[in-house]
């Protein structure tokens, strides 16, 4: 090419520039026509291609431009390379006539429209009409935010669902076959931890029985090798009798003997370990799966009937003061028991003992040198609640403790529960100091003498205090003679 015509071009580049920067910094549109665009193919000299842009520009007002741009209003692109302003309009609001207002958004940071740089990003956020727009440019080395005016309130348009438009890519279209042990969320199953709601009640693990329990059948193998079977392991069961696909049955051992002497009856103890469910049967061998284990489950333990769960029991009276003998299973525990250890009482059905009602425990002596404290029933040690009964024996669960309660300790069964929950004990005026406290323990201890005057102990008492009373040898109580005095400090001579 030759240095004039050369020459002639730049200077046409120059005029062309001015002219849409003139227009275009207004946020001017360049709108073509079919016929125009035809007719821009045919050759003009660079003054006349100058002069045709100059009338084809158009003025897009802000809130024209809120509707064209949408929610990109307040999105940002950073110009890769390759990128052409009218590309970017065409593609992001789909029309590539809208350049010189994306030029004109930036003007600051573009200064030819022709010549944009990789790495630069660019803001379609409208400004005043007396100021530019607030926006944010980014180098390829650092990052420099400038705000020129402050950003409008948010328009609450709804985004933008142009990228459903967009051809899925390859990676998209890519699918993983899960295995049978991964659930849809891609977690295996075995790990999986579900939590289910049991329902509300108290489920025992004693069950109290006058004679033995008819045993259904009896786990002889596991595909455990540990000693003992957990939960989850499949067990082999053999049963004389059809037990049923899908049912649960409780797990139990040997029972154990229920007697004590104080009592002259005999029952038996079985001990709930665990539920298996039965999953299948074939030539008289169930398969099963231990569901729950609340203790070691070895192999040759039995199955016996599941008994129910305890649900909404609510204390009531029992029908005369019967007494009773307390019987500890010591499979579970030792001698003695506690607050919401599950008991047993030799008092049952053929005593007309229900679930629900209450046997009580008095303290008579101190649980620590087991020295007697008293013989009247004034000082309760423990309530319990009777959960089962069986024709000679009831179990049941203590609902409070004072104290340890000791096996064979004499129980009693309340027609009165009105002072179930309340607190009987001498620990109100005892620890605060309060006289008023003192007064009501008092008035309480009144009202639980039941034989209206003194027993043979407390009259016995009485006489001997007014013996030492009325016996002017009897002086004051002596007192502690005074000790030896303290030996002098080291180094001091007399």
């Amino acid at each position: 090419m030759s240095r004039p015509i050369q020459a002639l071009l730049t200077q046409a580049g120059s005029i062309l520039s001015l002219g849409l920067s003139l227009g275009l910094s207004l946020g001017l549109s360049l709108e073509l026509s079919s016929s125009t665009s035809l007719a821009a193919k045919k050759l003009r000299s660079p003054e006349e291609e100058a002069k045709f842009l100059g009338t084809q520009l158009r003025p897009i007002a802000d809130e024209e431009w809120k509707t064209i741009a949408g929610n990109k209003t307040e999105e940002k692109y950073t110009i890769a390379r390759g990128d052409t302003l009218s590309e970017i309009s065409k593609r992001l609001f789909g029309d590539p006539k809208y350049w010189p207002k994306v030029w004109a958004l930036n003007n600051q940071f573009i200064t030819n429209p022709h010549r944009i740089k990789p790495g630069i990003l660019i803001a379609f956020m409208s400004g005043t009409g007396t100021s530019l727009p607030s926006m944010t440019i980014q180098g390829e080395s650092n990052a420099i935010e400038s705000r020129i005016t402050e950003a409008p309130s948010p328009l609450g348009l709804s985004r933008s669902t142009e990228w459903q438009n967009l051809p899925k890519q390859s990676w998209e279209k890519f699918q993983i076959q899960q295995t049978p042990g991964v659930d849809p969320q891609g977690f295996d199953k075995s790990s999986k931890l579900t939590f289910v709601r049991k329902p509300k009640g108290f489920e025992p693990m004693l069950i109290p029985a006058t004679e033995k329990l008819h045993l259904l059948g009896q786990i002889i193998g596991s595909r455990t090798e540990g000693g003992n079977i957990a939960m989850f392991d499949t067990v082999f069961i053999r049963a004389d009798e059809t037990l049923q696909v899908g049912d649960i049955y409780g797990i139990t051992a040997e029972p154990y003997l229920l007697k004590s002497k104080k009592s002259d009856r005999v029952g038996y103890s079985y001990s709930l370990l665990g539920k298996v469910k039965i999953l299948g049967v074939r030539d008289n061998l169930f398969i099963g799966t231990i569901l729950s284990a609340k203790d070691f489950i070895p192999r040759g333990t039995s199955l016996i009937a599941l008994p129910p769960i305890i649900k909404d029991l609510q204390p009531i009276p029992g029908p005369s003061s019967i007494e009773g003998v307390l019987i500890l299973d010591h499979s579970l525990s030792t001698f003695t028991t506690a607050q919401f250890k599950e008991v047993f009482i030799d008092r049952g059905v053929d005593d007309g003992i229900k679930p629900g009602m209450v046997f009580r425990v008095y303290e008579h002596f101190d649980p620590s040198n087991l020295k007697k404290i008293t013989s009247s029933d004034f000082i309760i040690d423990a309530d319990i609640l009777v959960t089962q009964t069986s024709e000679t024996f009831s179990s049941g669960i203590v609902l409070s403790g004072k104290s340890i309660i000791f096996e064979q300790s004499s129980v009693v069964l309340l027609t009165d529960i009105s002072d179930l929950f309340k607190n009987t004990t001498f620990e109100k005026g005892e620890h605060k100091g309060d006289p008023k406290g003192d007064k009501d323990e008092l008035d309480e201890l009144d009202k639980l003498d039941n034989q209206g005057g003194l027993g043979k102990d407390e009259k016995k008492e009485l006489k001997q205090l007014e013996q030492w009373k009325g016996n002017p040898e009897i002086g004051p109580t002596p007192t502690a003679s005074p000790g030896p005095p303290p030996p002098p400090p080291a180094g001091v001579g007399p």
